[in-house]
């Protein structure tokens, strides 16, 4: 390779070229966060069980539509409902859950039998009231009945300080310029909740594309255009906002990708900065980054030939690399400086170099490939992929980097600086760099009890098992999600089961109903409303009194009200200053606001008047018609079963062949993990086929993290052996492993000191910070057993290269920190205490209990350092 430098570059180059052409036309990157576990986990099964019945559900979009008036609201629902049907290239089925033609129809069944005939009641005084209407819909109209009800008190069908009141606020809107809808609905019907009244909800089945790297663009785009139509109904400001797994990922997606960006350049300068001050030299630190580039190359490429696509977890191998990549280059680099400042020759110095560092470097490949390969077995596919990769990519780095780093520096020679420091002074100066071998003992006893103390700790390491709280809590769709879990009747964190035939169902859900952890099971029986014979009797009697007015159309006309009906209705308010009917302070506003809108129309010319009382009219009037609509629609209700149920609403309760759906929602509050895990016991003491997102919340974070210990375990005995098999000393085995198992034990401990709990992101920071750990202890142990009794491994470009490696790579995740995506960051924060101290027990803790070991190689002459 000392030879022909220049052909081996070439030769290299361009089978990295090859390989990355070829990464870039197999490699795809599958966002499908399904396919990260095993799907032959039990609850992994019941859950696609669910989803293969009731498909409606799998990867659904919810969008929140709400506003203050819920005319409105439903409005925008169906409107949305229009706009996004039509494309089915995004978009697969659009549902309205609250919002039905059948509701529309059979809604006054649903209420209880005192509700309706109060409400019946209610109509049958107002019946006067709404043919007047009929016969003149317009604002005259109205403030002409309500002057009669001041007088006799009566033909309205609510009281009329809420009328007052909304007819004042009208006034005092469309005076000041301003949006105003008065709601009949909340007038005629008392709203009992937000869902179905104000808030509704449209569920949307989208068509996600994961070849690409956000699946949900498309879909999510589609969405965003038609809520843009539906932000302002009559004047009224709608808030439509989406969640849902789809949703979480492609915003997920694009918050790491925009936090990434700028960290990536941060790092990279960063990490530029560090090499050349720890090399002292350009011409090193483009050597070094040209090898990783090429490394890089090779290792995407076989990515591509061995497993074809990468996952969400997958795709971090790459920073695996770069962070060990550097690792070897940086020893090897150094390793060379330090033959130069002895005055070998570029050759001589090579040579050298690799003699003494490759070892090493194949010892480390190999244990940290071991450690690698450690999670291919294990359940979570997400780390078993990385595995493989990351593990296989060891071997290309260190071959890369003994060839093509070689060939770069005898291409790009380096002299001795005039200035250079002697030989002993390579990192440490000698009175700091023996401060381990003076005070080993007190070392060594600080560090048992700081390990006692640790391990208890650790007892109280905290992890997190909701995904969505490792997000940006500034995104829309981590907002509404968080939102909808404040109601028990919103929350998204509800658990299903399954049951056969109607008995089955029906008794399950009430055993599950008497649960403590359960506020509502919800099953197709609860659709089908109780005593229908009677209350269509009383539909019946409704039907007499309101029908035949009913089907006559409404619609308001521009200029049937003008500004002396006002000024009529202003004046008779005055004449009935005395009256009981409204509350004096209601009926005083009243008068003010009405008069200063007339005062408000006067100075203006004759067609803007107009136009003013034309917008009050609408204000007041606007959605009594669609009211009305909807109470006529009701008039023709119909007794019903489950048969009659239609289609789109039936297939979300009931599945072929007589398979029925059970909803349970929680009584307590699901953002606390010991509620959720109550909730899920407690369910599967009943019924233990259940699934829904806190049991997989919980089962797959029991998954990742018995993948784990189940991973670092067999690491941990295979690298033992490995390290025995090679070194053939226990103690030296001792001396490698100890800074890598105190450092684990250490930041575990300090994540729960700093309340900095593991999950899903930054759980994959422990196979970096094991296989860096490992690399620098065979480091250190292989280069004392080079050097005479009186030098410290601490000035040493051992040494030197352990640090400026481990800073290089500190760099690198550092600014991940500051990423908005709470798990990126995380992963920065937990990879930078990682670091830090394994850093520390490898210069303080591992030469102090190496102190008193012999060195096997101790009459290696100075020149062969």
């Amino acid at each position: 390779m000392l030879i022909h430098p220049v052909w081996l570059l070439i030769g290299l180059i361009l089978g990295a070229g090859i390989s990355a052409y070829y990464a870039a036309t197999h490699l795809s990157v599958d966002t499908d966060t399904a396919k990260m576990l095993d799907p032959d986990l039990p609850f992994m099964q019941q859950r696609d069980e669910v989803e293969t019945l009731f498909p409606q559900d799998k990867n659904s979009i919810l969008l929140v539509v709400d506003s203050p008036i819920p005319e409105v609201s439903e409005t925008a629902a169906r409107r949305l409902r229009a706009l996004l049907s039509p494309h089915s290239e995004a978009i697969q089925s659009v549902y309205l859950p609250t919002v039905h033609p059948f509701f529309d129809r059979q809604g006054l069944l649903y209420l209880e039998t005192p509700e309706l005939e109060s409400l019946v009641g209610d109509l049958a005084k107002a019946q006067p009231f709404i043919a007047q209407l009929y016969e003149d819909f317009s604002l005259k109209s109205l403030v002409s009945l309500l002057a009669k009800a001041l007088r006799y008190e009566e033909q309205l069908p609510v009281s009329l300080n809420p009328v007052a009141i909304k007819i004042t606020q009208a006034i005092e809107a469309v005076t000041a310029g301003q949006p105003y809808l008065l709601s009949w609905q909340n007038l005629l019907f008392e709203p009992r909740q937000a869902i179905g009244h104000t808030m509704q909800f449209v569920i949307v089945s989208p068509v996600l594309d994961h070849d690409q790297m956000l699946p949900a663009k498309k879909p999510v785009q589609v969405i965003r255009n038609a809520i843009d139509q539906v932000k302002v109904i009559d004047g009224i400001p709608v808030k439509v906002t989406m969640t849902g797994e789809p949703v979480l990922e492609y915003e997920e997606l694009i918050s790491i990708s925009r936090g990434t960006e700028i960290a990536g350049m941060v790092s990279f300068v960063l990490i530029c900065l560090a090499l050349l001050i720890g090399f002292r030299s350009w011409k090193l630190t483009l050597a070094t980054l040209i090898t990783l580039t090429i490394g890089l190359a090779y290792s995407v490429g076989f990515a591509a030939l061995t497993v074809g696509s990468l996952n969400l977890i997958s795709v971090a191998f790459a920073v695996l690399y770069i962070g060990i990549g550097v690792d070897y280059a940086t020893h090897l680099a150094l390793r060379y400086r330090e033959y130069l400042l002895e005055d070998a020759s570029t050759g001589e110095a090579l040579f050298h170099s690799l003699r003494t560092v490759s070892p090493s470097l194949f010892m480390c490949a190999l244990t940290t490939a071991l450690a690698m390969y450690a999670f291919i077995p294990t359940a979570y596919r997400g780390i078993s992929e990385l595995g493989i990769i990351a593990g296989s990519s060891m071997f290309i780095v260190v071959l890369v980097t003994l060839t093509i780093m070689p060939a770069l520096l005898a291409l790009l020679p380096l002299k001795r600086p005039q200035n250079a420091k002697p030989h002993r002074t390579l990192f440490l100066p000698p009175a700091l760099a023996s401060f381990p071998q003076r005070h080993s003992l007190a070392i060594k006893r600080l560090s048992f009890f700081l390990l006692l103390a640790a391990l208890g700790l650790v007892c109280g390491v905290e992890v997190d098992f909701n995904p969505v709280n490792l997000r940006d809590p500034n995104s829309e769709s981590v907002q509404t999600f968080k939102e909808l879990l404040r109601t028990q009747e919103t929350s998204p964190m509800f658990l299903t089961t399954l049951a056969e035939g109607e008995a089955e169902t029906k008794l399950l859900e009430n055993r599950l109903k008497q649960l403590s952890t359960v506020e509502a099971a919800v099953s197709v029986f609860d659709l089908i409303p109780s005593n229908q014979e009677e209350k269509l009797m009383i539909i019946d009697d409704m039907a007499l009194f309101l029908g035949p007015q009913l089907q006559r159309p409404l619609k308001l006309k521009a200029g049937a009200t003008t500004l002396s009906d006002l000024r009529n209705f202003l004046k008779e308010l005055n004449r009935q200053s005395d009256t009981t009917a409204i509350e004096p302070e209601i009926y005083r506003r009243l008068t003010q606001s009405l008069d200063r809108f007339i005062e408000r129309c006067r100075s203006l010319p004759k067609a803007q008047c107009q136009t003013l009382v034309d917008r009050l009219q609408f204000s007041l009037l606007a959605t009594f018609p669609r009211v009305m609509g909807k109470l006529s629609e009701g008039l023709n209700a119909s007794p019903f079963g489950i048969e009659d149920l239609p289609e789109d609403m039936r297939a979300r309760w009931v599945a072929p062949p007589n398979i029925y759906r059970i909803d349970l929602f929680p009584t307590h509050d699901m953002n606390v993990l010991d509620n959720v895990r109550e909730f899920v016991r407690e369910v599967r003491e009943v019924y233990p086929q259940v699934t829904g997102l806190p049991l997989i919340y919980i089962e797959s974070m029991q998954v990742i993290v018995n993948s784990f210990i189940q991973a670092f375990a067999t690491a941990v005995i295979l690298i033992t052996l490995l390290l025995y098999l090679i070194l053939r000393n226990g103690r030296d085995v001792f001396l490698v492993l100890l800074p890598l198992v105190t450092a684990t034990v250490f930041t575990g401990a300090a994540t729960a000191i700093i309340d900095l709990p593991f999950n899903y992101a930054n759980i994959i920071a422990l196979p970096l910070l094991f296989g860096l750990g490992v690399d620098s202890g065979i480091h250190m142990v292989h280069r004392m057993h080079q050097l005479p009794e009186d030098r410290s491994i601490l000035t040493t470009s051992t040494a030197r290269g352990i640090f400026f490696s481990a800073l290089t790579t500190l760099f690198s995740f550092a600014s991940l920190g500051l990423v908005s995506h709470v798990g990126i960051a995380s992963m920065g924060k937990l990879l930078g205490l990682g670091l830090t101290l394994t850093l520390l027990c490898t210069f303080f803790i591992l030469p102090a209990f190496a102190h008193d070991s012999p060195r096997s190689d101790s009459k290696s002459s100075e020149g062969d350092i």
